[in-house]
């Protein structure tokens, strides 16, 4: 995993310090309101996001949890259209004005399609120049906006939004601030990008890792918008960077005036916690054994990192190099669990798959497919296939294994026979995951029984040896069900009136997988 540059980190730190309140805990009264949005839907696009409601409803839990937002002060719109999105904004505001809060606070979450040009809420636009406007009209002392989605940098370019980190700060932390921050996950002419093996989209993981925690660079138990726009900024350029659809720059836009910063987590606010003491060093990655929520920490050796969670079962995976401890652990409500390095092990496994590149435990599926393959003799019919296969994610390499029962006939006339061939192959492929789908290419070998049965004629049986190439696609249905199609193509040996013949071959097959 490659490290940020340090100067550039001090300036992700610092880079808006200015945005927000006071440093000040959460138990003083702040009137604080959210209202969070996501959609997998979007307007005219071919398919929908995987992971988009499901940022959005881990975002709403961490502001509840330990963000100091009450539940009926938070307002979660999962699928809904512009309207009702209008509609919670103004209750929003009603809501603050009504409060006559000292200082208080709107945060504003979308995560989603959009176009450049607006949001797309299931088949209808809500423009950028709108939101905007509805979000600067709130009675909020301060108002923060953050969107992850597409193109989501030309809300904040339009009004003099910066790419990156840096911008001038004053140390002071005087009461006072008011104004609207906006963060958006791309620049205007990026796309932002998704992660199966997150769950997730890039930017919102390592925006809920630092406020559960990851972001705490001074070690207070309070993160404040600082310190998570800086950690989710910059694991955000680092980890994308090392993807083929590229990398993904978060922007930033403020219209503040007086000084301060607010806190937007504290770690005090959370009855349940996991404490990594200060012998581990390395990238943790810890996950949920329901896989609803995966958080990564990248700890330095001497430090101690505290994370706030739901009670629950979890994975934990220590990269250190090029080998990854396991640890499992059960945390209780109100419980603190201090893990050490002792309690971790090593996991030759997931070794194996960290040097190939994979940042959480290894994945797979199973799958059902049909296909159609061409025949080895020209007289004969295309082959029907059916196959059961199994699939082993290693990084970014995946290892397939197939069993397949195959059947062609023919019926004309003189000509009256049948093929039976039973069949089992390995592949390996290199997968490459972009927005919705995985991308598979890879070789394949394979052998094959077969059983000739022609009207008249002796039966025969032999061995049947396949090979080639392989491009495939792996796109999602619901949940963790989708669909696969695989082309390839290569040679069949075998033996044909007792000398050995090889034929060019071609193969489709579609199915349905379901991920493990």
């Amino acid at each position: 995993m490659s490290a940020f540059p340090p100067a550039t980190s001090a300036l992700v730190l610092a880079a808006i310090a200015v945005l927000g309140l006071p440093r000040e805990t959460l138990a003083q009264k702040v009137d604080r309101v959210a209202v969070i949005a996501g959609n997998n839907r979007g307007v005219d696009r071919p398919a929908a996001l995987r992971y988009a409601e499901r940022d959005a409803k881990a975002m709403r839990e961490v502001l509840v949890e330990i963000g100091g937002f009450a539940p009926h002060d938070v307002s979660l719109l999962l699928g809904q259209r512009p309207a009702e999105l209008r509609t919670a904004l103004t209750a929003a505001n009603r809501q603050i004005e009504a409060g006559h809060a000292a200082s208080s606070l709107l945060l504003v979450y979308y995560s989603g399609h959009a176009d450049g040009q607006g949001l797309e809420l299931t088949g209808e636009r809500l423009p950028f120049a709108e939101l905007r406007q509805l979000v600067e009209a709130s009675p909020a002392q301060t108002k923060l906006l953050i969107i992850d989605a597409c193109h989501s940098g030309a809300i904040t370019s339009a009004k003099g939004g910066r790419l990156g980190p840096s911008f001038d700060i004053s140390s002071s932390e005087a009461a006072g601030t008011s104004g609207l921050a906006i963060l958006a996950s791309s620049a205007p002419l990026e796309r932002s990008h998704e992660s199966s093996a997150l769950r997730g989209s890039f930017f919102t993981h390592y925006l809920v890792s630092g406020l559960r925690g990851a972001a705490d660079m001074d070690g207070d138990q309070r993160i404040t918008l600082s310190e998570v726009y800086g950690h989710a900024y910059a694991r955000t350029v680092a980890e994308t960077g090392r993807t083929v659809a590229g990398t993904q720059h978060p922007t930033y836009d403020y219209r503040l005036s007086g000084r301060g910063n607010v806190v937007l987590t504290s770690m005090e606010k959370g009855t349940t916690r996991i404490v990594f003491g200060p012998a581990i060093s390395g990238d943790l990655v810890i996950s949920s054994l329901d896989d609803e929520l995966t958080l990564e920490v990248r700890k330095a050796q001497g430090s101690t990192a505290c994370l706030s969670l739901p009670h629950g079962e979890y994975r934990i995976a220590l990269r250190s190099r090029d080998r990854v401890y396991a640890a499992h652990v059960s945390l209780q409500t109100g419980e603190t669990e201090v893990l050490e390095a002792s309690s971790l092990r090593h996991d030759t496994r997931l070794s194996l798959a960290a040097r190939k590149g994979q940042k959480a435990p290894r994945t797979g599926a199973i799958s059902l497919e049909y296909g159609l393959q061409s025949s080895a003799l020209k007289q004969l019919a295309a082959i029907h296939l059916a196959l059961l296969g199994v699939r082993a994610d290693l990084g970014p390499t995946s290892v397939f294994g197939r069993l397949s029962y195959g059947q062609g006939d023919v019926s004309e006339g003189p000509l009256d026979y049948r093929l039976r061939l039973l069949s089992a192959e390995a592949r390996l492929a290199w997968r490459f995951e972009h927005s919705l789908l995985d991308l598979f290419v890879g070789v394949f070998a394979g052998a094959s029984y077969g059983m000739q049965h022609q009207s008249g004629e002796t039966d025969h049986h032999g061995m049947l040896l396949s090979y080639g190439v392989s491009l495939g696609l792996d796109f999602p249905l619901a949940g963790d069900l989708s669909a696969c199609v695989f082309w390839d193509a290569g040679g069949q040996s075998f033996r044909l009136d007792n000398r050995l013949a090889s034929h060019f071959a071609l193969r489709g097959t579609l199915g349905l997988a379901y991920a493990f």
